[in-house]
């Protein structure tokens, strides 16, 4: 697995280290890195998203261990935009969601924002778009939007807005999908069966005086899981998607809840994957093995570790990916190759991806206007 790792083994052992001092599950690293090796860190900590989460554990080391002042400036300058960051989407989510309800349209906030609030410090959680869940049909959603925001484009199971305040939403007529019919059909029968809890799921959201919806525990085991399969089958996956899982299950259930999560993952046909998600969140970021849903599997762990370091946060750094402005037929073109390299691991979602892909843009196109 070493050489297709993209930092020097001392690193990487740094690394790793210093995700478990910013976790609680160490006190210090095993010896000083050089400044050289600290901007090594501070790559990787940008690579997958990890800058914010990272620079809490940074402070949490001995002062003979830390960076020298310019570099721990640095962070702290890209930690201050992360938090400005996050104010801004706080702000968005809890405005979106004010609206929605004052409206008498039942939704709820998927991942991202709501997530966060599971962190020690959800601000140095770097957010992306907003995602948001509404309770209608595909026609009615998107009428509701149309005559409220500027549509940018119009997917499978979401379509694409962007607020006043150039802060990206996506509108989900589903929470996700899955590229095989009968996993794809059991996860739309979970969503079914789940949305009326996720719809009336309220918190007190942060900094404001208004509660909003954000997604469960229970529905994030298992919705969480496929958003990391997906991307990982297509783009490629970065630490904090895993982080987010982490955090998820350092929250503790019942047997029970554990049942049912691993019941409906094996329905999806991801118990193998599961096992290797397990693998990273325990050797990487050291879940206990009572927050374990599954045994961890070793050898699928170690795949998706080494492919989760080469790629990078949504693959945005894997070499083997062709960057650049590319068209609808390209992307796809893209991801079916990419998935290719999955073939004898997971074979039902890379056989069938092609035709999916081929299936949702033809389908896209026949219901563009919902």
């Amino acid at each position: 697995m070493t050489d297709r790792l993209a930092m020097p083994m001392n690193d990487m052992n740094y690394f790793f280290e210093l995700i478990k001092v910013a976790l609680n599950h160490r006190d210090c690293l095993s010896g000083i890195p050089s400044e050289e090796e600290w901007k090594e860190l501070y790559e990787m900590a940008v690579k997958q998203a990890l800058v914010g989460v990272l620079y809490d554990g940074v402070l949490k080391l001995p002062a003979e261990q830390r960076p020298n002042d310019v570099s721990l400036l640095k962070w702290y300058g890209r930690v201050l935009k992360i938090e400005k960051q996050n104010k801004k989407m706080n702000y968005s989510c809890a405005m979106m969601s004010f609206n929605f309800q004052n409206e008498g349209r039942r939704h709820v906030i998927l991942k991202g924002q709501g997530v966060a609030e599971l962190y020690p410090n959800p601000l140095h959680r770097i957010s992306g778009d907003i995602d948001v869940w509404i309770e209608g049909s595909r026609k009615e959603i998107i009428d509701f939007m149309s005559s409220r925001a500027s549509v940018n484009e119009i997917g499978y199971h979401h379509l694409a807005v962007e607020l006043k305040n150039n802060v990206s939403v996506e509108v989900h007529f589903m929470p996700s999908f899955m590229r095989s019919y009968i996993p794809h059909r059991h996860l739309q029968e979970f969503f079914k069966e789940a949305k009326n809890n996720e719809f009336d799921h309220f918190i007190l959201w942060r900094d404001s005086n208004i509660k909003i919806p954000v997604s469960t525990l229970a529905f994030n085991r298992v919705y969480l899981l496929v958003h990391i399969f997906e991307h990982f089958l297509g783009l490629g996956i970065g630490f904090r998607q895993l982080l987010d899982y982490y955090y998820v299950l350092n929250q503790g259930f019942t047997e029970d809840e554990r049942c049912e999560a691993v019941r409906v993952l094996d329905a999806l046909h991801l118990t193998k994957f599961v096992g290797a998600v397990m693998y990273v969140l325990q050797n990487v970021f050291g879940l206990d093995d009572k927050h374990l849903l599954v045994v961890p599997n070793v050898k699928e762990g170690k795949f998706l570790l080494a492919e989760i370091m080469q790629a990078g946060n949504f693959g945005k750094y894997d070499p083997r990916l062709k960057k650049g402005n590319l068209n609808l037929w390209q992307r796809s073109v893209r991801l079916i190759s990419r998935s290719s390299h999955f073939l004898f691991r997971y074979p039902e979602f890379v056989l069938s991806a092609p035709f999916f892909k081929v299936w949702m843009i033809c389908w896209v196109k026949r219901h563009q206007k919902g």
